[in-house]
């Protein structure tokens, strides 16, 4: 029988206030740090191989799922559209990211077992992880079982429909998956190693070399890290089945998924070179983003200059439009010096124009 508690989510008075305190702090430094590697990812062009957006991608849904987190604390008795919008969001950025773990482990499957390069199908990897996720996260709205969930956040209630769309949305097929991810990754590992003992000293054992330490190893990092926190969020929701929500679950439960973003920045720099992600480099590459506007900017319209109109207020004014101007105010003084007759009509004026 469930304890009648008076605190807002469920547990003793003063734990909800721990543990509100403790999903704000965290997801805090989360959403900063994940902005900042994203940032990073950006400048230093950290997008242009597929791996690398997948891993954009799943940066990018941690992100959004963090903030989401911050917008309600799952008070009980208060079912508001803000509670059941996060519960909503909560469920889909969830799936998302699970999903783009799965499409990393697929990626790095094909490319070093088949060796394909799944890359000309990117578009169904965003419809799968983006799209699928979003219409799964409509079902519950069907029955009206979104609301506060014993948790400092609002997610799918715990009634009879609701404990259904629990483990047939979420946990069923995310248990599923990472039994499949696991064992993928085992196969993974067992194969470059029998491969790179089977094909000693040749190009193929180098070729597999490469793929383990470019792919195989930040990869499997990124599936290990997923699987530890989502096996505590397990633990804790198979206990609520059978006993009172406990404190110390719920906080572990919210602690791994606070910094979730902040493991996978941390493992994203180490398997890619801290070196290459030092203040020098950083700076390098905004020049180079601002040599390469410039350059676009020139392509557009010429080498930009500034010209003070009747406001004083300066206006950016391009090559083309200065010698443009120019031609104009030539043809008028061409045409009142023709009406004077003091220059012949077949003379022309030529203006070079850039």
């Amino acid at each position: 029988m469930a304890a009648d508690y008076a605190s807002p989510c469920g547990l003793p008075e003063g734990q909800c206030d721990k543990l509100q305190v403790m999903k704000h702090v965290l997801f805090s430094i989360n959403i900063v740090v994940v902005s900042l590697t994203l940032i990073l990812l950006f400048i230093l062009q950290k997008y242009k191989f597929f791996n690398q957006r997948i891993f954009c991608n799943l940066l990018m849904t941690n992100l959004l799922s963090s903030i989401v987190y911050l917008g309600h604390d799952g008070d009980i008795g208060i079912n508001d559209s803000r509670c059941i919008a996060q519960a909503f969001f909560i469920q889909a950025f969830d799936l998302c990211i699970f999903l783009w773990i799965g499409s990393l482990t697929i990626f790095l499957f094909l490319k070093l077992i088949k060796s394909k390069d799944s890359e000309r199908f990117e578009w169904l990897y965003f419809v799968v992880c983006w799209i699928l996720p979003i219409v799964l996260a409509c079902l519950p709205l069907s029955t009206q079982d979104y609301g506060p969930s014993a948790s400092p956040y609002c997610w799918i209630k715990k009634t009879h429909s609701g404990n259904i769309w629990r483990y047939t949305i979420y946990w069923g097929p995310v248990f599923t998956g990472v039994v499949i991810i696991l064992l993928m990754f085992i196969y993974m590992i067992w194969h470059a190693n029998r491969a790179m003992k089977q094909y000693s000293g040749d190009e193929f054992e180098n070729r597999h070399k490469l793929l383990v330490r470019d792919y195989l190893k930040p990869l499997t990092a990124c599936a290990a890290s997923f699987v530890v926190i989502y096996f505590v969020q397990l633990v804790n929701r198979v206990y609520q089945i059978y006993h009172d929500p406990a404190f110390n679950l719920i906080a572990a439960h919210v602690f791994f998924i606070s910094i979730y973003g902040i493991v996978l920045s941390i493992l994203f720099i180490i398997f890619n070179g801290y070196k290459e992600f030092t203040p020098s480099k950083v700076l390098n590459a905004l020049r180079e983003h601002r040599q390469r506007w410039r350059e676009r900017s020139t392509e557009r319209g010429g080498i930009e200059e500034f010209d003070p109109g009747q406001s004083g207020v300066s206006t950016p004014v391009s090559t083309l439009q200065r010698n443009a101007h120019k031609a104009n105010q030539q043809h008028i003084q061409d045409s009142q010096l023709q009406e004077d007759g003091l220059q012949p009509a077949h003379s022309t004026t030529d203006v070079h124009v850039e």
